[in-house]
């Protein structure tokens, strides 16, 4: 999952818009970019299933999520998080 964005040309690797979404995939992806960007959340409602627990849904609770920042940094890819304004108070729990 390549998409392009304009005015700037910039292509961006989204891993939930991949074709082939295995680990090895997505480890490719991240291994492969330029840059990471890390959107890090607290804890919140995933709208694909809001009935579950909002606390596991957190950025650093999802095993993938940190796979996928652990192989950045083992890439040396500059990392830039993201973080939801909502969360911007809590930046100091989140990265505990």
């Amino acid at each position: 999952g390549t998409l392009t964005q304009e005015p700037h040309n910039l292509r961006v690797w989204l891993d939930v818009k991949m074709d082939d979404k295995s680990e090895a995939a997505m480890e490719h992806g991240v291994r492969q970019s330029r840059a990471f960007l890390a959107l890090v959340s607290g804890p919140c409602v995933n709208p694909d299933r809001p009935d579950d627990d909002s606390a596991s849904n957190a950025y650093f609770r999802r095993e993938y999520c940190v796979k996928e920042l652990r192989w950045a940094v083992d890439a040396a890819r500059p990392i830039k998080p993201i973080v939801r304004a909502e969360d911007k108070t809590n930046i100091g729990s989140l990265m505990a």
